[in-house]
């Protein structure tokens, strides 16, 4: 197995094209604001030879070439978002990063996302964009959000380089380029971004039904309710804390009778590395009148499946039959037992979504 990167400039016409065993390393047309082309590959070398060709191109040019060995379970990028070369993508998308990891339930290290090891800049002049880089549940993607649009029409260079995994190991480097299509159409909607909240880990959001209250359920159990003004901010804000060191995601209210939120809760993701199974449950909150944020949580449903990482009972609704219905998380992140996700089967319930009757009696169990 070997790991290379290239560049190539076009000098005199012509498309230039560099394939590695096969496998092609760099297609690349330069234009004024790109001159030079670079990407890495890996690839699988069976004959103790590496061999480059320029099937595909024309006067196709290699101004560098890097080798590198790896080991077939190299924890590596297996593929990116927008591709490279990629045209027409969207000012307004993020960058995606499937990630192939080795050993079971290793992950991407979040910590090592940070502005040292990846980055976003526009191609021309290197001027940096600003966003934040975030993985996913099972820890087995990157995702880089722009906080500003990107330009219409113009490159940019993605990079990333000292990415760690959770073992320790290193990311092979990936640095891929794109070009940008026409801006986003214009719209008499504006909007105002303003931070409201920056101390709490919020998973999901729900409005009273009479529309003066928000509450908000976080990953560590707590429940926050705050007033809402007429101008659209927050005060007096309550903690409502029975749920404590459990993860909450789904919360909706009755349409039935306003004093009832139902939530969806699972063990918490920041209490162990590998999580139980069959820990998710569907809990009635019935509030309490009065300014003090109160009320008793019932147990409706329980022992719903729950995966080794962060697929578990996702988001709560009502449909227009009455019934409640949730969204149950697979214990997988490709339809089968695999290494990142500690190779916990699929059960019954597992990735589908369940109709729950909320007329039913509850089990007796009261917290």
């Amino acid at each position: 197995m070997g790991h290379g990167s290239g560049r190539g400039q076009r000098f005199c016409g012509g498309e230039t094209v560099i394939n590695v065993e096969g496998v092609e390393l760099l297609n690349f047309e330069p234009n004024p604001l790109q001159l030079f082309g670079l990407t890495t590959q890996l690839v699988r070398v069976r004959d103790g030879k590496l061999t480059l060709d320029g099937i595909g191109g024309s006067n196709s040019k290699i101004n560098y070439l890097e080798i590198e060995s790896a080991s077939p379970d190299v924890t590596r990028i297996r593929a990116v978002s927008p591709n490279n070369f990629a045209r027409d993508v969207s000012p307004q998308g993020a960058i995606n990063l499937d990630l192939a990891l080795s050993g079971a339930g290793n992950g991407i290290d979040s910590n090592s996302l940070n502005d040292d090891n990846i980055s976003l800049a526009r191609t021309l002049d290197g001027v940096v964009v600003p966003g934040s880089a975030n993985t996913t549940g099972g820890d087995d993607a990157i995702v880089f959000q722009p906080s500003i649009p990107l330009d219409p029409h113009t490159q940019y260079t993605f990079n990333l380089n000292g990415a760690l995994d959770l073992e320790g190991n290193p990311f092979t480097p990936v640095t891929t380029s794109f070009t940008t299509g026409a801006d986003e159409p214009d719209s008499n909607i504006i909007f105002e971004r303003t931070q409201l909240l920056s101390d709490i880990a919020i998973s999901t959001l729900e409005i009273a039904p009479a529309g003066d209250l928000l509450y908000g359920a976080s990953l560590t159990g707590d429940i926050y309710r705050w007033e809402i003004s007429t101008n659209g901010s927050l005060s007096n804000r309550q903690t409502f804390s029975r749920l404590n060191h459990r993860t909450v995601v789904g919360m909706v209210f009755d349409p039935d009778d306003p004093n009832v939120l139902w939530l969806s809760h699972n063990e918490n993701i920041y209490d162990t590395v590998t999580a139980d199974n069959f820990t998710g449950k569907v809990s009635r909150l019935r509030l309490n009148n009065g300014a003090e944020f109160t009320g008793t949580v019932e147990d409706y449903v329980t022992g719903l499946p729950r995966s080794s990482k962060r697929h578990f009972s996702n988001s709560l609704e009502f449909g227009p039959d009455g019934a409640l219905y949730l969204s149950q998380g697979s214990n997988s992140a490709t339809g089968a037992p695999d290494a990142t996700w500690d190779y916990r089967p699929e059960t019954l319930l597992t990735a589908s979504i369940l109709r729950i009757d909320p007329d039913l009696k509850p089990p007796q169990v009261w917290f």
